[in-house]
């Protein structure tokens, strides 16, 4: 047993202990000024609530919300042969697959499987087919 270097690593480990320490006081007073400033701003203007001033500056803008509601099931994406084949036929003409998940609001998991094929087994159903 080296004693000396045991010595050592505690010494290394409380010098990082001591910067960690730091690290989250400077946070600390970080997220205090940011509270301070927000609850200014707040009691500054005219809005009865915070949630009514989070509406208006998510209204003004722009800003989407994509948070599900506690205790609701997220959207599952139905793979139907219009989809696959349109994916296809943006991957053939040269996009990204990440470009094209993220336009057709479906996983990049799901634009993989469908060039791999796992979806070539579905056939176009007939109303699809008489409205072309």
């Amino acid at each position: 047993m080296d004693l000396e270097k045991q010595i050592k690593d505690l010494e290394q480990e409380e010098i990082k202990l001591a910067q960690k320490k730091l690290e989250l006081k400077e946070k600390k007073k970080l997220f205090e000024d940011l509270d301070n400033k927000i609850e200014k701003f707040f009691s500054e203007s005219s809005f009865t609530s915070p949630k009514e001033l989070a509406e208006a500056l998510i209204e003004k803008y722009g800003i989407k919300i994509n948070a599900r509601k506690p205790g609701t099931r997220r959207r599952r994406t139905t793979i139907t042969a219009d989809l696959r084949d349109t994916v296809k036929s943006y991957v053939n003409s040269g996009q990204s697959m990440n470009a094209i998940s993220k336009q057709m609001e479906i996983s990049y998991a799901v634009v993989v499987k469908i060039m791999k094929g796992a979806y070539d087994h579905l056939v176009v159903r007939k109303e699809s087919a008489k409205a072309a």
